[in-house]
């Protein structure tokens, strides 16, 4: 008889470069099995830390063939971690509805669409973590960051809410917040926070 405990599986969303590596690479050294995920994983660095699978956040099919893939090479989730995000800075009298709405598509809904798939699998094991990959400014809003804000204080009271409706299936829901980080993607100030884009 087996008696050695499966190993658990993460996922991480925005994981070829900047926070989202790091979040990877760090629960990889923890034991976790850890898959991440990019817009374009050929284009990523090679890393053989990690498998990386291809996602679009901002595309239903995408997360779809995603969990497929997941599920066969993995066939469980233990922890979600939705990184990839989407930074804009502009006026918001500057910035136009369209704009407003890609920050949103990847920001806010994308997290959405990743995680009621996942959720899907964490159903099945009876428990799981998602961490929401947030941002000071969602706490508190910079000039010229109305809209990347808006998304980031969006993303808040929905995981805010998900904690309470997944917590009896045994689902936990967090939120991370960054402040200013230095990394390979960064070319804007330090002072404006942000996450990799996925």
């Amino acid at each position: 008889m087996n008696t050695t405990p499966e190993r658990r599986t993460a996922l991480v969303t925005g994981a070829a470069l900047g926070l989202g590596k790091a979040i990877a690479l760090a629960l990889s050294e923890a034991g976790f099995s850890v898959f991440g995920t990019s817009r374009r994983p050929v284009a990523a660095p090679a890393s053989t830390e990690f498998p990386m699978l291809t996602l679009d956040v901002r595309s239903e099919d995408s997360v779809r063939a995603a969990m497929d893939e997941l599920r066969s090479g993995a066939g469980r989730l233990d922890v979600l971690v939705n990184n990839a995000g989407f930074r804009f800075l502009g006026a918001a009298e500057e910035t136009s509805v369209d704009e407003a709405k890609d920050v949103f598509e990847t920001n806010f809904f994308g997290a959405h669409r990743v995680t009621v798939a996942a959720l899907a699998l964490m159903r099945e094991a009876g428990a799981g973590r998602i961490v929401n990959i947030t941002s000071l400014s969602g706490l508190n809003a910079l000039p010229f960051g109305a809209v990347y804000s808006a998304s980031k204080w969006a993303l808040e009271a929905y995981s805010e809410s998900l904690r309470h409706e997944v917590k009896a299936l045994g689902i936990f829901a967090s939120i991370v917040e960054p402040g200013a980080i230095r990394s390979e993607t960064r070319e804007a100030p330090l002072w404006f926070p942000e996450t990799p884009s996925g």
